[in-house]
């Protein structure tokens, strides 16, 4: 079952059973699908909207050397939308540890 609203006139639509997907993002594998909408006379068909983008990553890298010219790099990554859920999903199988390195 997903379930679909209105919020301050916007459409979200979300999997109940999808653990790993912000409740702002529509879950990947429900994207484009057929939705019977279930409004007090209607029953209209319609389809879940589709994201244009699904894979946001921002990465971020920083080079920084001492006084021997030793480098050392500092590797940032943050996910949104669809990649953040599937990388949740990916991770949430890993140690702590193995989720740091």
């Amino acid at each position: 079952m997903i379930a679909c609203f209105y919020l301050k006139g916007t459409k979200y639509c979300l999997d109940p059973t999808d653990f790993y997907t912000d409740w702002k993002t529509t879950s990947d594998w429900i994207q484009g699908k057929g939705a019977l909408e279930l409004i007090k006379g209607t029953g209209r068909l319609s389809n879940i909207e589709s994201s244009r983008y699904r894979w946001h990553l921002k990465a971020q890298t920083t080079l920084t050397f001492d006084d021997k010219g030793d480098q050392k790099e500092t590797s940032t990554k943050e996910y949104s939308g669809e990649y953040a859920s599937s990388m949740r999903s990916f991770l949430s199988n890993k140690s702590e540890q193995e989720r740091n390195a």
